[in-house]
This record gives structure tokens, sequence and C-alpha cells, in this order.
């Protein structure tokens, strides 16, 4: 059982930091789109980045319902 709250500990610290990235890559859009650049590129990861988070949150209801 131990095993498994330390794997809910780990899911949390993903989706965390994950959280995190996508609020910065959504600054920076805001500022390379303020300065006139092509954010195509960086919209497309943003994409990404949401994507990991869902995958994550889906990860730790797996792990939740493994408790």
């Amino acid at each position: 059982m131990a095993n498994q709250f330390a794997h809910l500990n780990e899911a949390d610290g993903h989706i965390a930091a994950a959280k995190e990235r996508v609020v910065r890559q959504r600054q920076l859009i805001a500022r390379l789109a303020t300065e006139g650049h092509d954010v195509r590129s960086a919209e497309s990861f943003l994409s990404a980045l949401t994507d990991i988070v869902s995958i994550f949150e889906r990860h730790r209801l797996l792990i939740i319902k493994w408790l």
C-alpha cells in the first residue's frame, strides 16, 4: 500500500510540474505574439503539454482506483 501512495505522490508532482510548464508556455506565447512572432509551433507544443497533463491526471485516477 505504501508503494501506491508513493506512486500517487509522484503522479501529483508530475501533474503540478506539467501545469507549471503549461502556464509558462502560455506566457511565452503571449510574449511572442505581442512581439509579432509566429506562434504556431509554440501553440502546437502547448497542445502537447495539455495532452500530457490529461494523461498524467488519468494515470493519477488509476492509482487512486488501486488504492
